[in-house]
């Protein structure tokens, strides 16, 4: 009787091994990437922060060790990404008060021109996209190597 043996068990442990050092090097770049477009966010100039308050509000979040997200929680947030329409602005109180040319000025509605959109946040989360596109690939060849 002749007998060949084919021994798989040294790759599996290899591929094992690998296979939980990708799961770390790909951890390790998604974070690198949510980072990036965190950091791209709050430093876009693409609009004027007077307050602070929509920069201080842009966080990072995680709902779970694969998904992670971006978020500008101030209330005005979306304004600034999508935009407004022209619109009326009517005063709650008696008047609304601004300085127009540099004089002080009170009505009971003014008419708004809207705004731009500047789509900052969506300018962050391409960064992130391409940074783990380009990224992501090599954090696993890595481990395979």
């Amino acid at each position: 009787m002749i007998e060949v043996r084919f021994d798989a068990s040294a790759f599996i442990t290899w591929l094992r091994r690998a296979g939980a050092q990708a799961e770390i090097n790909a951890r390790q770049t998604l974070g690198q990437g949510i980072a990036l477009a965190l950091a791209h966010a709050k430093a876009t100039q693409a609009f004027k922060d007077r307050t602070g308050e929509l920069r201080s509000s842009i966080t990072r979040g995680q709902k779970s060790t694969w998904s992670h997200f971006i978020r500008a929680g101030a209330k005005h947030a979306a304004y600034v990404e999508y935009g407004t329409k022209p619109h009326r602005i009517e005063a709650r109180g008696r008047a609304l008060r601004f300085i127009q040319h540099g004089e002080l000025r009170f009505r009971r509605h003014v008419n708004h021109p809207g705004t731009k959109p500047t789509h900052f946040m969506d300018e962050a989360a391409t960064v992130g996209a391409r940074f783990l596109d380009w990224k992501m690939e090599e954090a696993i060849a890595r481990a395979f190597r």
